[in-house]
């Protein structure tokens, strides 16, 4: 059975982050938001990663968003496993065909 619960926050004197656990299976209903609000969650990726036009997100090593940039006029992207992000960009045709 869902339990209603109420938060009425004032966040004109907050000077840290305020972080409500709420179960995953229950709707949440936030109202009367104004300001900055921040979501820190792993389902997103911040617009930060991306800096410059025609900037692509890959993920690294390590599984976390990186960016990479888009490269150069008549450069193409090639599989490299002895890069860090397991790929580079060439110019130079390595004997396949496309």
């Amino acid at each position: 059975m869902s339990e209603n619960y109420e938060f009425i926050i004032d966040l004109t004197s907050v000077e840290e982050p305020i972080i409500l656990e709420v179960p995953s299976a229950e709707p949440i209903t936030l109202e009367m938001i104004s300001g900055d609000v921040i979501i820190n969650s792993d389902k997103y990726i911040e617009k930060s990663v991306i800096n410059a036009k025609g900037d692509l997100i890959v993920g690294n090593v390590d599984a976390q968003p990186a960016r990479m940039p888009i490269g150069s006029p008549e450069y193409f992207l090639v599989v490299d496993p002895s890069q860090d992000r397991g790929h580079r960009y060439t110019n130079i045709m390595d004997g396949g065909t496309f």
